[in-house]
């Protein structure tokens, strides 16, 4: 099954960021954004907001088509 964490990866590695780069441009830690990849937690709906204006999505249009703001906020 498809889910944010894997989704959020995606998007980061389509980007070439380390998990410490995408840290440091979302303003958080690298231990938050590894516990997101694991699954261990989730993005508060702020942190959530962050991550889509960095990949650029507004609507339904998104840099990667696939990978749709509306795809993103399917799991909360």
């Amino acid at each position: 099954m498809d889910t944010f964490a894997i989704r959020f990866k995606y998007l980061r590695k389509s980007e070439n960021l380390t998990q410490t780069e995408i840290a440091k441009i979302l303003d958080t830690t690298n231990s938050s954004i590894c516990d997101w990849e694991c699954q261990r937690s989730e993005p508060s709906l702020f942190m959530l907001a962050k991550i889509c204006y960095f990949f650029k999505y507004s609507g339904i249009q998104a840099k990667h088509s696939n990978f749709a703001l509306c795809f993103l906020l399917s799991f909360f």
